[in-house]
C-alpha cells in the first residue's frame, strides 16, 4: 500500500472534507428539477445513485484517514523542555500556550486609570496588582515556546508515514 506523510494526510483530510460537502451539494442539486407540465425530465450527467456511491467512498476514505491520523498522533511523541508528549498532547499544549500568550498580552496592555466621579469631587483610581512589563516579557517567552513547539509538530508531521493511498485526492 502507498504511504503518505502525516503532513500530506492533513491536506488530504481537508480535500476529503471539501469533497464530501461538494457531493452533498450535488445530491441536493440533482434531487429535483422544475419542468413545465408534460415536458420530459432532463437527463442528468450523474444520477443520485452514482453520487451516493461516490459519497460513500469518500466518507469511508475520510474515516480511515482520520483514524490513521489519530493513531499516529497518539503513538508518536515530541520532546520539548524535557517533556515527552504525544503529538495529540503537543497540539493541545500549543493551543494552550497561544491562549496564555493572548492573556499575557492583554494584561501587558493594561494601564492604571483615573476617573472622576460625575457630580462629585471624588476620583476613582483603578490600580493594578501586577506589573504590565512582566506580562509583556511573559508573553514573549510563551510565544517563543509555542512557536518552537509548533515547529517540532510540523517537523514530526513530515517524518511520520501512514499507510493510505491518497492518489485519488492528492
Amino acid at each position: 500500500m502507498n504511504q503518505i506523510t502525516l503532513a500530506e494526510a492533513l491536506n488530504i483530510r481537508h480535500i476529503l472534507s471539501k469533497r464530501i460537502r461538494e457531493l452533498i451539494e450535488e445530491l441536493e442539486e440533482n434531487s429535483s428539477v422544475e419542468v413545465e407540465k408534460g415536458q420530459p425530465l432532463p437527463t442528468l450527467a450523474r444520477n443520485m445513485t452514482q453520487i451516493e456511491s461516490d459519497l460513500a467512498k469518500v466518507r469511508a476514505d475520510f474515516r480511515k484517514l482520520d483514524y490513521l491520523m489519530q493513531k499516529a498522533n497518539i503513538e508518536n511523541t515530541i520532546t520539548i523542555e524535557n517533556m515527552e508528549l504525544s503529538i495529540t498532547e503537543a497540539i493541545e499544549f500549543a493551543k494552550q500556550l497561544r491562549a496564555e500568550v493572548q492573556s499575557a498580552k492583554e494584561f501587558a496592555s493594561k494601564k492604571e486609570r483615573i476617573q472622576p466621579m460625575y457630580g462629585t469631587d471624588s476620583i476613582i483610581v483603578e490600580k493594578l496588582y501586577f506589573n504590565p512589563e512582566d506580562y509583556r516579557q511573559k508573553a514573549l517567552k510563551l510565544e517563543r515556546k509555542a512557536t518552537r513547539l509548533s515547529g517540532l509538530i510540523d517537523a514530526k508531521n513530515f517524518s511520520i508515514n501512514i499507510p493510505f493511498d491518497g492518489r485519488d485526492y492528492f
